[in-house]
C-alpha cells in the first residue's frame, strides 16, 4: 500500500499565539517610584511571556514599546525636581519655598498685641454724641414750634395792622356804666365789633366765651354791638350774660373809628395801646389754634 503524505503546512499561515491568563502577570512592584505607569510594566511582562517564534516577527515594536517604558519608569526621578529627594521636608518647608513670601502666621500671632483706646478718645467720642443728638432734638423742636406757629397763623389768619388804637368810652349796656379804652392799658385787650341780626356775629359767640374764661386774666374782651335796640341784645344773652364786657354803639361811632363797615371784625390791642392784629369775619375762638395763638401772645407779654 501506498502511504499517504502527511499534508504539508501552509508557510503563509501564521501560527496561532497561545492564550495568557491576564490575571497570572505578576504585579508590578509597589514600592518602585512609577507613579501613573502601570500598564507599561504590564505590557513588558506580556511581551516577554509570548512565544520566541512571535517575537521575531513582531519583535521590532516590541523593542520600541520597551524602551519608552524604561524611560518613563527612570522618569520620576528627574521629575520630581530636587526638592523631591529631600524626604525631611514638611508642608510648611514646602510651601516656605515654592511661596517666597509667606510669612510665620504664630510667630506674627503671638507677637500682636491687644489696643486699648484712650481715656480721652472715649471722652471725645462721648461728648461728641451726646451733642450731636442734643442739636438733633433741638433742630426738631425747633421745626416743630416753627410748623405749629405756621399752621396756627394760617388757621387764625391775622391781618397784620400798625398803629394806635383809637380811643372810645362806651356805656355797658342800656344805662351802664362806661368802659373806657385807655382803662385798660397794661394788659391785652380783644375788640369784636357785631351785631344781632348778623348771622355769622351769632355763631362766633360761643367761642368768645370760652376764649374769656381761658384768658380772662391776661385779656381783656370787649364785644362792641351795634345793634339799634338794646332789647334785642339782652334777648341774644338771655338769663345768663356772658363773662367779657358787652358794649352799646347803636351810632356806630366807634366802629368807624376802627375803619369797620362790615361785621364782624376783630382787633387785638396790645399793652401798650397799639393794635397788633385784625381779624376779618367769624373764627372759631375756642380751637387749638386759636389758644395757641393767644397764649403765645400772653406769654411774651407784648406785641
Amino acid at each position: 500500500m501506498a502511504k499517504k503524505k502527511a499534508p504539508q503546512a501552509d508557510s503563509n499561515v501564521e501560527p496561532t499565539r497561545p492564550r495568557v491568563d491576564i490575571s497570572t502577570v505578576p504585579a508590578p512592584d509597589v514600592a518602585a517610584p512609577v507613579t501613573g505607569h502601570t500598564e507599561s510594566a504590564q505590557d513588558d511582562a506580556l511581551a516577554d511571556m509570548v512565544p520566541v517564534g512571535s517575537k521575531q516577527r513582531g519583535s521590532a515594536p516590541a523593542e520600541a514599546a520597551s524602551a519608552p517604558s524604561a524611560e518613563r519608569a527612570a522618569a520620576p526621578a528627574t521629575a520630581a525636581g530636587p526638592d523631591a529627594a529631600d524626604d525631611g521636608a514638611g508642608p510648611d518647608d514646602v510651601i516656605k519655598k515654592s511661596v517666597p513670601w509667606s510669612v510665620d502666621t504664630a510667630a506674627v500671632m503671638a507677637s500682636t498685641k491687644a489696643w486699648i483706646v484712650p481715656g480721652w478718645l472715649k471722652g471725645v467720642f462721648f461728648w461728641g454724641s451726646i451733642a450731636m443728638v442734643a442739636g438733633l432734638v433741638t433742630h426738631k423742636v425747633a421745626e416743630r414750634i416753627r410748623y405749629a406757629e405756621i399752621l396756627v397763623d394760617t388757621i387764625m389768619d391775622p391781618v397784620p395792622v400798625s398803629g394806635v388804637a383809637p380811643d372810645f368810652a362806651l356805656a355797658d349796656g342800656d344805662g351802664g356804666a362806661t368802659v373806657d379804652l385807655k382803662d385798660l392799658r397794661g394788659r391785652y385787650v380783644f375788640v369784636n365789633f357785631w351785631a344781632t341780626w348778623c348771622p355769622p356775629c351769632r355763631e362766633e359767640m360761643p367761642s368768645m366765651e370760652f376764649m374769656a374764661r381761658k384768658f380772662g386774666k391776661d385779656m381783656a374782651v370787649l364785644a362792641v354791638s351795634v345793634d339799634e335796640d338794646w332789647n334785642e341784645v339782652k334777648k341774644f344773652f338771655g338769663a345768663e350774660p356772658p363773662t367779657f364786657r358787652v358794649l352799646w354803639d347803636p351810632k356806630r361811632v366807634s366802629s368807624r373809628r376802627y375803619g369797620t363797615d362790615k361785621f364782624p371784625e376783630s382787633y387785638l390791642i396790645n399793652p401798650e395801646g397799639r393794635i397788633v392784629a385784625k381779624f376779618i369775619g367769624p373764627r372759631d375762638w375756642n380751637n387749638q389754634a386759636s389758644e395757641e395763638y393767644f397764649r403765645r401772645l400772653v406769654q411774651k407779654g407784648g406785641s
